[in-house]
């Protein structure tokens, strides 16, 4: 049949409730948490509990999000948790993978396809009438190539920026 190409509207989120993001985890050092580092391309500590635990809710938003029926407005309300969607029409096909999604940005009319790794240690941006097709990864984390360095369990993460008509 005829492909549907009309546009997707954001979701109501009063329908539906979808949780959001947990609250953080206190630090114990004064000043800045490694998710805080993280987010600003510093290095960070590998085994951090915060990092970890959102981590694991976005995972568990991935999973609920290819569970969700393709049309029905619970996909929609994952996808517009997981990302910052700026723009309207926004389509993902499942399976999909995130580091965070919190750290995504995504322009009007996106595709996403099935089996794409956006792993958002840093910020992530996809612009207007982009497609990402089967199976992408953009990996925005940094480990050190050298085995000493490496065995401190840090990392660095840099931005990724995807422009329009990509």
């Amino acid at each position: 049949g005829d492909m549907d190409f009309s546009p997707i509207a954001p979701p109501d989120a009063s329908k539906f409730v979808v949780s959001g993001y947990p609250e953080s985890v206190d630090s114990d050092d004064e000043g800045a948490t490694a998710y805080d580092l993280m987010v600003a391309g510093q290095a960070y500590p590998l085994d951090d509990p915060e990092i970890d635990l959102y981590h694991r809710h976005a995972a568990d938003h991935c999973r609920a999000l290819t569970n969700a029926p393709a049309d029905g407005p619970e996909r929609l309300a994952l996808i517009y948790t997981l990302f910052d969607v700026s723009g309207e029409d926004i389509r993902v096909e499942p399976p999909l993978a995130v580091a965070f999604g919190r750290h995504i940005t995504t322009g009007e009319r996106v595709q996403i396809g099935p089996g794409c790794r956006l792993l958002d240690f840093a910020p992530i941006v996809i612009g207007d009438q982009t497609v990402l097709g089967c199976e992408v990864l953009i990996q925005t984390q940094m480990l050190p190539m050298n085995p000493a360095q490496r065995a401190e369990r840090m990392a660095k993460a840099a931005p990724v920026e995807i422009g329009e008509d990509c």
